[in-house]
């Protein structure tokens, strides 16, 4: 599968089972830049907003199929439009066990195909608690978790046997950092100034961090285990 990010300047494909539809999910935390919106937009999949990403869905001019969660950071006004538009919100007390985004995965994985991709913007840029909560719930799911964009930074998640390949079409990004979830083997990567060939990684010591690119298309390959791709243009 690939995926085209003209705003980031860059392209990503991802070997994956099959190419089906998927679905990008806007959280509450940094605002994504409109054009990264229009970007994601342009995929045709489907589009949740989760909570205060209502109002990041509204203020872009994109209309999500779904809104979900305790909508206490959205705007009564982005409620109401919601309500006149029909979008099928699926509301929460905010005296709840799961956050917002846990609340979001869990319906989604009843509701589309296992293997659906899902991209999520608007998770980075607020407090660590939330943005760990999110990357280990989203790494360790049964859903076919894609990665976690905005116009600074990007998460993609390896998990398995898996490839991911980057181009990037408007200079290098100031660092790209491998970090294992669980221990992660035969790690190989190309195009990058310290390169692996086969290593483990383990998730008590992640060594692997701050690289650098060497060339405009990385690869980033694993053979067993879960990996995240940090990506950073600083």
């Amino acid at each position: 599968m690939e995926i085209h990010l003209p705003s980031l300047g860059f392209s990503l494909r991802k070997w994956m089972d099959n190419d089906v539809n998927g679905v990008i999910m806007i959280l509450g935390g940094r605002r994504p830049s409109s054009p990264l919106m229009g970007d994601l937009a342009s995929l045709g999949w489907d589009l949740w907003a989760v909570d205060r990403g209502l109002g990041y869905c509204r203020r872009s001019g994109i209309i999500p199929r779904v809104a979900i969660g305790d909508m206490d950071s959205a705007s009564p006004s982005d409620l109401k439009w919601a309500s006149d538009l029909g979008i099928a919100m699926d509301l929460h007390s905010r005296d709840k066990d799961l956050t917002d985004f846990q609340l979001a995965l869990k319906l989604l994985a009843g509701s589309y195909h296992p293997h659906s991709p899902i991209l999520v913007t608007g998770c980075f840029g607020g407090r660590f608690d939330h943005l760990m909560s999110s990357v280990m719930t989203f790494a360790h799911s049964d859903l076919n978790a894609m990665g976690m964009v905005d116009h600074r930074e990007a998460i993609f998640v390896l998990r398995g046997d898996e490839r991911l390949e980057m181009l990037f079409h408007r200079g290098a990004p100031k660092a790209i950092s491998l970090l294992p979830v669980t221990r992660s083997r035969g790690v190989t990567t190309q195009g990058l100034k310290w390169e692996l060939s086969g290593a483990e990684l383990e998730p008590s010591f992640p060594f692997s961090v701050s690289n650098e690119a060497r060339s405009d298309r990385i690869h980033v390959g694993l053979e067993k285990g879960i990996l995240l791709v940090y990506v950073t243009r600083g």
